[in-house]
């Protein structure tokens, strides 16, 4: 199927359902904003380092709710607005786990993203302190150019190969919501295998709605409230084919 299929798959599913969909959204987007709103009252507080640990530790969580709250609109239209909240906290200690998981699958390239981020930023900082100071050196400036060059290159290049394997892990709050009997690792296992293959048709699907995204700039972000369902129905679509399709295997 291509991308103009799995969207109008996501068009049929919203029939009837728009206003509740969009809610939804809305709703994700107000709990986000009142999270952010409590870490910047208590930035300069000495909560501040406890406030940003319970950010990192309900992100994954709140991320994965948004997700697997579509399915089921997708499914049955009966969750209600408010329900990846408590969805979220049912789920929270199982989320934690396939998070974990995925992080163990990505350890190669997230290492070597912060490796190659710290080359490129000291050999850029210590050359230009080094011209500053001291003046110009031609064997002091192309040291500091050739390891900010490969410290640059090498995480333009981590950066796109972690993107491109965290593409395997799409479909994991999907997974979540519909399969309760497998385990942490089978749910992430399970996502690696449905996605190996179809990863750029994924992609595709996702910037097949960039000219709809940049049309809401100018409704002032407005029309993002009908975006965003519309795009989240649509890889719900994506995700049912592709377990159908591992069904009949």
């Amino acid at each position: 199927m291509k991308a103009k299929n799995f969207r109008k798959i996501a068009r049929d599913n919203l029939e009837g359902k728009w206003g509740k969909a969009v809610l939804i959204g809305i709703a994700y987007l107000i709990v986000i904003w009142l999270i952010g709103f409590a870490m910047a009252l208590f930035s300069t507080t000495p909560l501040a380092i406890l406030g940003s640990v319970i950010y990192l530790l309900i992100l994954p969580p709140l991320g994965f709710s948004i997700s697997a709250q579509y399915l089921k609109l997708t499914n049955d239209g009966s969750t209600k607005i408010f329900a990846f909240i408590d969805w979220s906290t049912t789920n929270f200690a199982k989320i934690w786990k396939v998070t974990l998981h995925i992080v163990k699958k990505l350890i190669v390239p997230i290492i070597l993203i912060i490796v190659f981020a710290v080359l490129a930023v000291f050999s850029t900082t210590a050359g230009i302190v080094g011209l500053i100071a001291e003046g110009p050196s031609i064997s002091d400036s192309i040291l500091s150019m050739g390891f900010a060059t490969i410290g640059w290159l090498g995480y333009i290049i981590s950066a796109i190969w972690g993107a491109v394997r965290a593409y395997l892990y799409l479909l994991v709050p999907y997974l979540l919501e519909d399969n309760n009997d497998l385990t942490p690792r089978e749910i992430v296992n399970k996502s690696e295998e449905l996605m190996k293959g179809h990863r750029w048709k994924f992609f595709c699907l996702t910037l097949s709605f960039l000219g709809w995204v940049i049309l809401s700039a100018f409704t002032f972000g407005i029309g993002l409230l009908f975006v965003i369902p519309y795009m989240q129905m649509a890889f719900v679509a994506f995700y049912k084919e592709r377990a159908r399709t591992s069904y009949r295997k």
